[in-house]
């Protein structure tokens, strides 16, 4: 399964899902931010409603983050959580997706990973 969200203007944010082993993957880039959220959010809620298992979201294309993305992030998290399923985010060396995290103080609260394979490892 894969879908990417339109492009418009310069703002766009992707998203490709893919299962790899037992977990779901989300591969999220572009910005995350007011225009972008709304399309994505549906999108997120039906690849997760699809599958089952744990699920990672990889932050490390992401080139912004708002308010609107971390509320996206959290959500979802809220929504997983009440499924019994984990959500586990990769954001690499990406500073677009780690420092908005950080400064808030949600990397204290999400579960947070350098890259793909130890999130997957996390997974087992």
């Amino acid at each position: 399964m894969s879908a990417t969200t339109p492009e418009r203007g310069r703002h766009g944010a992707s998203l490709t899902v893919e299962m790899i082993a037992d977990a779901v993957v989300l591969r999220i880039g572009g910005e995350l931010d007011l225009l972008t959220v709304p399309g994505l959010q549906a999108r997120l809620h039906d690849a997760v409603a699809a599958t089952s298992g744990a699920v990672i979201a990889d932050l490390t294309e992401v080139r912004f983050l708002s308010s609107s993305g971390l509320t996206l992030l959290l959500g979802l998290q809220s929504d997983l959580a009440a499924r019994a399923r984990p959500l586990r985010l990769v954001v690499g060396g990406s500073k677009a997706a780690s420092r908005p995290l950080m400064i808030t103080g949600l990397d204290r609260l999400l579960e947070l990973h350098p890259d793909l394979d130890t999130a997957l490892a996390a997974c087992s």
